[in-house]
């Protein structure tokens, strides 16, 4: 009986002899080989997906991650599989990040404003910004609301150290008008009114109409014009769109007959005590249309008016407040026509005179 010598031939299962990546470390943006030789397979695929087919037996395969990757190899025939990795790692190649830009838009802001923050980066793994802002996308913008002028510094950083940047925005202090008043504020054509005021963190004013650009605290005697006029001042400061405005209004009479001109010789001053007098025993009508009354008030509630229908009234400041107390007389004449005129009186420290305050504290003209 006869006998077959003839066997089978067996199936290897396949073998991955290697697989690497050339070179390992890259950065983002950068190209890294994966190279491989495998015995006994029928297909050989790359994972995250490499486009194939590719070699059964050895080959390359280009890939350019943006972060670490490990890239699998598998290997397969009928009698099975055999795998391998190899991983690309991105910004550990020594090479710190870059910073392409940061800057700050606008530059120089009004106090209360805000600036953006914009920066651009390359092979960093985190990006911060100090004063507050904290950690932020490697690229991007974020706004910022600085109380006074401030130095921002963005740090990028990778596995290779850390680059840094600045940007600086400059505050300005607000511009404000404290205050702004015209002596008198009735009267006929053709006399003097006088204009005063004060300000705070401005670097001039500008008085319309007929004012012109004056310095940010002081006075100016204006002819007054035909009609009642609107007159405002502008304060301005350090920077862009930092302005103040404020307006008074200077009635005009038609006729020296048409009401009481009231007359105060201190209408805005400082004091160091409660007890204070009120003048306005200067108040006349042009028109001689006497006699004339008055009418005394506190607008703000802090202070007691002694005398409310003196001319000269005595007046004292409640203790329970402290800062500015507004007053307000309204004057008629025999012919019922009136005029109101505020007065100011800001309480002080011990110490200050009646116009005058230790440290610098400005001095309203009446």
């Amino acid at each position: 009986m006869a006998v077959s010598t003839a066997a089978a031939a067996e199936t290897l299962k396949p073998r991955i002899v290697s697989f690497i990546a050339d070179p390992a470390v890259i950065q983002a943006g950068q190209t890294s080989t994966l190279k491989y030789v495998v015995q006994n397979a029928d297909t050989v695929t790359i994972s995250p997906t490499v486009q194939g087919p590719l070699p059964k037996d050895s080959g390359t395969a280009n890939v350019s991650p943006t972060v670490t990757t490990t890239y699998t190899i598998t290997a397969t025939n009928s009698a099975g599989t055999d795998t391998a990795v190899t991983t690309v790692t991105i910004g550990t190649s020594g090479t710190k990040p870059v910073i392409a830009t940061f800057a700050a838009n606008p530059t120089e802001v009004v106090e209360g404003s805000a600036s953006t923050l914009t920066w651009t980066t390359t092979g960093a793994d985190t990006v911060s910004i100090n004063n507050g802002v904290g950690t932020v996308v490697t690229n991007g913008s974020v706004q910022v609301t600085p109380t006074a002028t401030t130095t921002y510094t963005l740090t990028a950083t990778n596995a290779s150290g850390s680059t840094t940047a600045t940007a600086t925005v400059s505050v300005n202090k607000k511009v404000k008008i404290i205050t702004f008043t015209v002596t008198p504020d009735r009267t006929t054509a053709g006399t003097i009114a006088q204009f005063a005021w004060t300000t705070e963190n401005a670097t001039s004013v500008e008085l319309t109409p007929g004012g012109g650009t004056r310095q940010p605290n002081g006075q100016v005697g204006l002819t007054a014009p035909g009609t009642t006029t609107v007159y405002t001042l502008k304060a301005i400061g350090q920077g862009a769109n930092n302005t103040a405005t404020a307006q008074v209004t200077l009635t005009i009479d038609a006729s020296a007959g048409e009401g009481p001109q009231i007359v105060i010789p201190l209408s805005d001053f400082y004091t160091a005590f409660r007890n204070v007098q009120l003048d306005a025993r200067g108040s006349f009508d042009p028109g001689g249309n006497n006699p004339l009354t008055f009418q005394w008030t506190s607008v703000d509630g802090k202070a007691d008016v002694l005398a409310p229908t003196a001319a000269l009234t005595p007046v004292t400041l409640k203790s329970t407040f402290t800062g500015d107390f507004v007053f307000e007389v309204k004057v008629t004449n025999s012919k019922g026509q009136s005029a109101t005129r505020r007065v100011i009186v800001r309480l002080t420290p011990l110490g200050c005179g009646l116009n005058t305050c230790p440290g610098g504290t400005p001095t309203p003209t009446p």
